[in-house]
């Protein structure tokens, strides 16, 4: 299956959380929401020193990954869907497992600057 093209309807450089606020490995939800009351979930991983910005919606069955705000992962790192235990790469967002295996989670770019996740 081919990769989404990133979500780019963010604008760059909007904080989200200080990298510190992350366990490593760790994940965070954040719910954005337009003047036009359309809502979006994101989150993002650590695994190290790097962080992952994905849209919180399975590939799968257009549902969110996770029924808690934070808590996307698998207790072996991996991103969890809690609906039907599919599992994402935290890297790639690639399907590892489960009924979607081979499609993708779409990316939301981020980075870190100054001991912060931004927007990218």
């Amino acid at each position: 299956m081919e990769k989404p093209e990133p979500f780019k309807r963010l604008a760059p450089g909007h904080r989200l959380c200080a990298l510190s606020d992350l366990n490593d490995p760790g994940s965070k939800g954040f719910v954005f929401e337009s003047p036009g009351g359309e809502r979006l979930s994101i989150f993002v991983v650590r695994k190290g020193e790097a962080v992952f910005g994905y849209v919180n919606r399975c590939p799968h069955m257009g549902v969110p990954l996770s029924a808690l705000p934070d808590l996307f992962l698998a207790s072996d790192g991996q991103i969890l869907c809690d609906k039907h235990g599919a599992l994402f790469d935290v890297q790639s967002g690639l399907c590892t497992e489960g009924p979607c295996r081979y499609h993708y989670l779409q990316e939301v770019p981020v980075q870190v600057q100054g001991g912060q996740v931004l927007t990218a």
